[in-house]
């Protein structure tokens, strides 16, 4: 019975020990089989975030490349609105200078009437003054008759003739004639 029992024991020791043998290499195999399962995991969850980031690196040197373009255009349509301002402006400048010269040489033309005017004006006080003082009383009508009736009014004007405007020429010589006696008179 001892024999027996010592046998058993060393059955259940051996069978124990295959079971634990057993039990231990289906746990290194388990083991093994969950390191393969979480490498490949581990690999794909890598290869994964390696490519959303090739991805990501290219969306943002395609945004970029477009940002690049887009400034590269900004820039041009900058260079073109200053150009065309720049155009402008001179234009405007050449237009604003020739204006200016047009409106120096009108004031010089018009300063030249003026002064041209002046000198009539004063030619024909002159001339009613003779007029006025009797000297040279017929060529003084005679040449009152050469006259156009605008310069007739000239003359009228610092004689103070009433209506001259209004006169015919003929009207108008007698008029100044009689105004310069007048004058003269006085």
């Amino acid at each position: 019975m001892r024999q027996a029992t010592a046998e058993a024991q060393r059955e259940v020791d051996r069978r124990t020990q295959q079971a634990r043998d057993q039990f231990e290499r289906l746990i290194e195999r388990e083991r093994q089989q969950a390191s393969r399962e979480t490498a490949a995991r581990l690999e794909q969850a890598t290869a994964e975030v390696d490519a959303q980031s090739r991805k990501a690196r290219t969306d943002a040197e395609e945004a970029d490349a477009d940002a690049r373009r887009q400034l590269a255009a900004a820039r041009a349509l900058a260079a073109e609105a200053t150009a065309a301002a720049r155009d402008v402006a001179d234009q405007t400048l050449r237009e604003a200078t020739a204006s200016a010269d047009e409106a120096m040489h009108r004031a010089r033309s018009a300063d030249q009437i003026f002064s041209d005017a002046r000198d009539t004006e004063q030619a024909l006080t002159r001339q009613a003054a003779r007029a006025a003082r009797g000297q040279d009383e017929r060529d003084v009508s005679e040449r009152l008759t050469e006259h156009t009736k605008a310069e007739l009014l000239d003359i009228a004007q610092p004689l103070h003739v009433q209506a001259a405007a209004r006169m015919t020429k003929d009207q108008l010589v007698t008029a100044i004639r009689d105004a310069s006696r007048a004058t003269a008179r006085t």
